[in-house]
C-alpha cells in the first residue's frame, strides 16, 4: 500500500491514465493494490480500480444514453429503486457510477412525472369540507348550540 504522505488526490492526469491502462493490460484488472504499488503511480489501490472502471475500461460507452437505455433505466429503477449496480448489469458499457448521475440530473423529475401520470387522481382536501356552510361562526348563538347537541347527542 502507498504511504499516505506518499498518496496523490485530485484529478488525473493523462500520464497516470496511461500507465494504468498498460499495467491493467499487463496484469489484469485484479488486485488494484498491487497494481498501484507496481505502476509507480501514487494513488490507491481503490482509485486506481475506480478510475479503470468509471473511465478507462475498453468495454465502456461514451455516448449519450439512447431512448432505449432511459426507458430501460426508467422502468428497472421503478422495479428495483437506486440498485444501480444491478441497472448497470442490464445496460452493458454503462457503469453504476453513470447510470446513478444521469439519473439523478436527467431522469429523476421524468420519473416523478411518469408516477403522477399513472396514479389516480386523489381527493383534495380543499374541495371536501367537513364544515357547516357559512364556515363555522355560522354555529354560533342558538342555531349553532342546537345543531352541536343534535349532531353530538347531547
Amino acid at each position: 500500500m502507498v504511504k499516505e504522505e506518499e498518496i496523490r488526490k485530485g484529478p488525473w492526469t493523462e500520464q497516470e491514465d496511461v500507465q494504468l491502462v498498460f499495467y491493467v493490460n499487463l496484469f489484469g484488472d485484479r488486485r488494484w493494490d498491487s497494481i498501484a504499488k507496481v505502476s509507480g503511480l501514487k494513488r490507491t489501490g481503490k482509485s486506481c480500480r475506480l478510475r479503470w472502471v468509471n473511465y478507462l475500461h475498453p468495454g465502456l460507452k461514451r455516448s449519450k444514453m439512447t431512448p432505449l437505455e432511459e426507458r430501460l433505466v426508467l422502468e428497472l429503477q421503478s422495479k428495483w429503486g437506486n440498485r444501480w449496480s444491478r441497472i448497470a448489469h442490464k445496460l452493458p458499457g454503462r457503469t453504476d457510477n453513470e447510470i446513478k448521475n444521469y439519473w439523478r440530473t436527467h431522469m429523476r423529475k421524468k420519473a416523478q412525472e411518469r408516477k403522477r401520470a399513472m396514479s389516480p387522481p386523489s381527493n383534495s382536501s380543499s374541495s371536501i369540507s367537513n364544515n357547516p356552510p357559512g364556515g363555522l361562526d355560522a354555529l354560533r348563538g342558538d342555531q349553532g348550540t342546537k345543531l352541536l347537541r343534535y349532531r353530538w347527542g347531547s
